[in-house]
């Protein structure tokens, strides 16, 4: 390259004459196509500079961040989404299940559960599934008529998070360390998840969101039980979870119900500077000007 540049600049400073010299008129295609070149290179050096290119390098992972907090005296357990303005919560510790106005952010109503240890909760048309751990049992609970109207029983032990989408049920199992999906209609298991520690379960957009033993939020695949994303959940212990809009809400077993919502993490911009590999293509496209220049001029290489 160190030959080539003192050759080039002197046949690019006769190119720019107002009478070209004879002597150089036979290299009138290696200046042309040297200048596009050399202008196509800088081009690309201007935009690594001016960062086109720039690379975000992560700092912190998506994160929830906090937007509205409640505390009860007695820690919630299951939760569940009625609609964008009420919330059921239920509270093993007193037997009770509870309406939640996020309106004027108060309980409005209160009753004693119908089972003996409400755990999960899921809405569905006017009623509340409540998976009692006592009994290992899924009842369906009425809000017209205050009473059990159906029961799921299975094969399953401590049954802590629940959720409905359409004709399925997603249910936890702490003992075993599982979810089940289940056929509403048929009252079947479909399909059994290995995963441990799951005290919440809520289903959005076609995927499953869990509250873990670990104090994490987990997107994950309910074909397989891939975990997509992991979130750090504020508080003592997560219990029950559901999503209304962008919000996520969490019982926490500390006693709060936490509005909590995804925001992306921070970043830091790495300005890349062009890589070697360009220079190389630089070398290689100007290596046949080179050996055409060498070849007009009569020079030879041995």
């Amino acid at each position: 390259m160190g030959i080539l540049l003192p050759v080039i600049l002197s046949l690019v400073d006769s190119a720019h004459g107002e009478h070209m010299n004879s002597k150089y008129s036979k290299y009138s295609a290696e200046i042309k196509a040297s200048i596009l070149i050399l202008t196509i290179f800088g081009l690309i050096c201007l935009s690594f500079y001016l960062g086109l290119f720039v690379v975000k390098r992560p700092i912190s992972r998506e994160i929830l961040e906090e937007k509205r907090s409640f505390f009860f005296e007695h820690g919630p357990h299951g939760i569940t989404r009625e609609s964008d303005e009420y919330i059921w919560i239920s509270f093993p510790s007193n037997g009770t299940i509870s309406r939640f106005n996020l309106r004027s952010e108060e309980i409005d109503l209160s009753m004693k559960s119908p089972v003996e240890s409400p755990w999960g909760l899921a809405y569905s048309e006017g009623n509340l599934w409540i998976a009692d751990v006592s009994t290992g049992n899924l009842y369906c609970f009425s809000l017209l008529n205050h009473t059990l109207i159906d029961a799921i029983k299975g094969n399953w032990t401590y049954p802590s998070g629940i959720t409905i989408s359409g004709e399925k049920l997603w249910l936890s199992s702490l003992d075993q360390m599982k979810i089940f999906e289940i056929n509403l209609s048929s009252k079947r298991v479909i399909r059994t998840i290995r995963f441990s520690g799951v005290f919440g379960l809520d289903f959005k957009e076609g995927f499953l969101w869990v509250a873990t033993s670990d104090m994490r939020i987990k997107k994950i695949d309910p074909t397989n039980g891939k975990v997509l994303e992991t979130f750090y959940s504020p508080g003592r212990l997560p219990t029950g979870i559901c999503w209304i809009g962008d919000s996520l809400w969490v019982g926490d077993k500390g006693g709060s119900l936490k509005e909590l919502q995804v925001i992306e993490g921070r970043y830091e911009l790495i300005y890349t500077k062009p890589p070697s590999w360009l220079y190389v293509l630089l070398f290689i496209a100007f290596l046949p000007i080179f050996l055409s220049l060498m070849r007009k001029a009569g020079t030879k290489f041995f």
